[in-house]
């Protein structure tokens, strides 16, 4: 049997996000937080630098999880595939599997925009083309039509049935934003 974790990229102090998804989580997997500085391609790359784990799913912070059958679903019945939970891995989320993330090369992300751009379409493409039997199971919606507060922020909301998302920048000029500080 392979060796599996959930990791949850994290890279705020103090969170309320970080305690709202693990009190939504019940599961016997290990769990990891990256407890990073930076973007999300950097601590995917760390994760899987320094540990030995086959298999890594990856959440990020700003979600809870609505139905924790889904690590049985990924771990048991899709052992030694990757899978995407929506669209192509968007935000990374989704089980990754360590023999098929050494046939890629990390981009190196200074800004926001090139995490989006470099890592979650560049890289997550390398993968999806080294892991020939990747799958993509029922993702969260993504409308652009729900919105709320959550933690002082406005966010866009994503649904689904194995998870809930406060997407906090929803465009390309959001990002450029963020990346300029604004």
């Amino acid at each position: 049997m392979a060796k599996v974790a959930i990791v949850i990229i994290h890279n705020r102090n103090d969170s309320p996000w970080l305690s709202d998804l693990l009190n939504s989580i019940h599961t016997d997997y290990p769990i990891l937080i990256t407890n990073h500085e930076g973007w999300m391609i950097p601590a995917i790359k760390r994760a899987f630098e320094t540990t030995h784990f086959d298999e890594l799913f990856f959440l990020n912070e700003s979600m809870v999880v609505k139905n924790n059958s889904i690590w049985d679903i990924v771990f048991k019945e899709h052992e030694g595939r990757g899978v995407a939970v929506g669209d192509s891995y968007l935000m990374f989320l989704g089980k990754y599997l360590r023999k098929y993330v050494e046939q890629t090369e990390f981009p190196v992300v200074t800004c926001k925009k090139e995490d989006v751009l470099l890592g979650e379409q560049g890289w997550n493409a390398q993968y999806r083309k080294a892991d020939p039997s990747w799958i993509q199971i029922e993702g969260m919606t993504d409308t652009y039509e729900v919105y709320e507060e959550k933690h002082g922020r406005w966010n866009m909301v994503l649904d689904g049935k194995y998870f809930k998302k406060w997407k906090g920048s929803w465009s390309l000029e959001m990002v450029e934003a963020v990346d300029r500080g604004a």
